[in-house]
C-alpha cells in the first residue's frame, strides 16, 4: 500500500480517566508518527472536557443551540474531521465509561462517512484485545469504519515511557513497524471517504 501525499485532520479520543493512566503515553506516541507525516492531530480527552455523564445527548436539546459551548465546539471538530483515532485500555473485560460516555453525547451523523483506527493497551499481555473488539462493533454501527488494522500494545507501561518514546530498541522495531502499517491503512480509508464524501457533498 503506498503513502498518500494527502494530509489529513483527524481526532484523537482518550478512553481513560483513571488516575496513573497509560494512555497519555500511547497518544504521545502515536500524535508523534502522524505528525511525521504532516496529519493534525486535536485530542479530545475525557478528563479535560468539562463534559458530565450522559444525561441529555445532543441532538436532544430544543434549540440545539441551548447546548454548551463545550458540547457544540466538540461536535463541530468532530464532524469537520477525516477520522478518528481511539486510544482506549480495557476495564474488566470491556470498553470504559468514559468512552462511551463521551461518543454517546454526540448523533450518528457526526460520525458517518469516515474511518476510525482503534489503538487498545494494557499493562498485561492481551493488549486490551477485547475493548478493541467492542469499539470496533461500536465505531461500525455508528458509520465509523473501522479499519482492518487496530493495534493493540500490551505491558504499555515497559514499552513506552511518560513522553511516548520506546524504552526498549526491539520493542521499539516491533511498535514502530505496527504504528506504520495502521497509519497506511487509516491514510487509504481517509482520502477514499474523503474523496466519496466531497463528490457526493454528504
Amino acid at each position: 500500500m503506498s503513502r498518500t501525499a494527502q494530509t489529513f485532520n483527524f481526532v484523537m479520543m482518550l478512553g481513560s480517566v483513571r488516575q496513573d493512566r497509560m494512555c497519555e503515553r500511547v497518544a504521545r506516541f502515536l500524535c508523534h508518527h502522524l505528525a511525521e507525516r504532516g496529519h493534525r492531530v486535536h485530542v479530545l480527552d475525557p478528563l479535560e472536557l468539562p463534559i458530565p455523564l450522559l444525561t441529555k445527548a445532543l441532538f436532544q436539546y430544543e434549540p440545539e443551540d441551548s447546548a454548551s459551548s463545550v458540547l457544540k465546539e466538540t461536535n463541530r471538530k468532530m464532524k469537520e474531521c477525516d477520522g478518528l483515532v481511539i486510544v482506549s485500555p480495557e476495564y474488566n473485560r470491556n470498553m470504559p465509561p468514559a468512552l462511551t460516555n463521551l461518543l454517546d453525547h454526540f448523533p450518528g451523523q457526526t460520525y458517518s462517512l469516515k474511518p476510525s483506527s482503534i489503538i487498545t493497551y494494557s499493562i498485561g499481555q492481551q493488549g486490551g484485545v477485547c475493548s478493541a473488539q467492542q469499539i470496533i462493533c461500536l465505531m461500525n454501527a455508528l458509520g465509523c469504519v473501522a479499519i482492518p488494522n487496530p493495534m493493540t500494545i500490551p505491558t504499555v507501561d515497559q514499552i513506552l515511557d511518560a513522553e511516548g518514546n520506546c524504552k526498549v530498541q526491539e520493542d521499539g522495531k516491533r511498535i514502530i513497524k505496527g504504528v506504520n502499517k495502521m497509519i497506511d491503512s487509516f491514510e487509504w480509508y481517509a482520502e477514499a471517504m474523503r474523496t466519496q464524501r466531497l463528490a457526493s457533498d454528504m
